[in-house]
């Protein structure tokens, strides 16, 4: 809903060859645009062998043709979950105009490339290994074998610049992102706090993933833009049993700090110096004057994630299952988890990964 599909229209040479990599929905959709454009497609490329053939006069080619290309075409990725190694391809084949079917993925792509500079790189060292113990603690809390993968692969992406094994740990399947892994059951009366409400989406999707058997849904969301656009989509959509909040959560009750400078990658956060106040309470203030309390608890929170988890100690009491974004700072990939630990030692801690760089979250059961 956030993502502007063919972003880079404004700047784009229509009379450039161009080659698009990726023929999926994404591609579909956004192909208009180009042949509106009068794009001068040169071929579309795809692994899929029941794509091969011709579209709209356009040869559909295996990846392996790229090779027979001129290297100063402009190449667009539309393939957005192998986007890093498709990147990592066509820079071996020696393309360098590489553009990308989604802003988001745009973003990821750019911010890998710049946590592998060398200031980066050692900074991140410096603070991995002031840090060995913690990391050696949170790493025996991980309760399976691929949360020790993801974890593994996060952290040395940090320390080697090389985020090809985290992105080989994606697991995303599409919908259902904080509920898909196998790692929660619900039941019919479930409490839903939705930290971080954004748009609401990840609401709707929680009343779909259950089939619309919960009690209630609370939702959080700081940003007044963002949480008037959740108000009016859960009016729209007549969202029953369910209501957001415009508050920042954290381990204050009162009002914080707060920035939009990031508006377009809809990235509002907490921030000292921000130029914006809004309220903030904590969840166990909140929860403490409702009659229900949380069975499942989501926490996307732009880095105020830890803050947050120290303002739910009550809460977390009662273990309600909980998936906690731990991918906005390098140290919250231990912090979190032994947060989580500290607060409440009965859960069993797992890692899974659902993007390129961001998408790392903790579940606690």
């Amino acid at each position: 809903m956030f993502e502007k599909h063919y972003y880079f229209r404004d700047d784009f040479d229509a009379g450039k060859p161009l080659l698009v990599y990726g023929f999926g929905t994404t591609a579909l959709a956004d192909l208009p645009y180009l042949f509106d454009l009068d794009a001068n497609i040169v071929a579309i490329f795809d692994q899929n062998p029941d794509y091969h053939g011709m579209f709209n006069g356009i040869p559909v080619l295996p990846p392996e043709d790229l090779a027979k290309f001129d290297k100063a075409y402009t190449v667009v990725v539309y393939a957005l979950k192998a986007a890093l190694h498709i990147t990592a391809f066509l820079r071996e084949l020696g393309f360098r105009d590489i553009k990308y079917g989604s802003a988001w993925v745009k973003m990821e792509i750019e911010l890998c490339a710049a946590l592998a500079g060398e200031e980066a790189l050692k900074s991140n060292v410096m603070r991995i290994e002031s840090a060995a113990e913690q990391i050696y603690r949170a790493r025996n809390l991980m309760a399976d074998k691929i949360s020790l993968e993801v974890f593994d692969a996060r952290l040395d992406g940090y320390k080697t610049g090389d985020w090809l094994k985290l992105a080989n740990c994606n697991s995303y399947t599409k919908g259902f992102g904080y509920y898909n892994h196998g790692l929660f059951k619900f039941g019919g009366q479930e409490v839903f706090a939705d930290c971080g409400a954004l748009n609401g989406a990840t609401a709707f999707e929680f009343k779909e993933y259950v089939k619309g058997k919960y009690k209630y849904i609370y939702s959080f969301e700081p940003s007044e833009i963002y949480f008037e656009l959740t108000k009016r989509n859960f009016s729209y959509a007549e969202l029953t049993n369910a209501k957001v909040y415009r508050y920042a959560l954290c381990n204050q009750i009162g009002t914080v700090s707060f920035s939009t400078k990031n508006a377009t990658t809809a990235t509002h956060s907490i921030d000292p110096d921000g130029t914006e106040t809004v309220p903030c309470t904590t969840l166990d203030h909140f929860f403490s004057k409702e009659k229900r309390i949380p069975t499942f608890i989501k926490m996307d929170i732009e880095g105020a994630e830890l803050d947050a988890l120290n303002g739910a100690a009550e809460v977390l009491k009662s273990a309600p299952r909980l998936a906690i974004c731990a991918y906005h700072t390098l140290p919250h990939l231990w912090e979190v988890p032994l947060k989580i630990h500290e607060l409440n030692p009965k859960y069993k801690l797992y890692y899974r990964h659902d993007s390129i760089f961001y998408e790392t979250r903790c579940y606690a059961v």
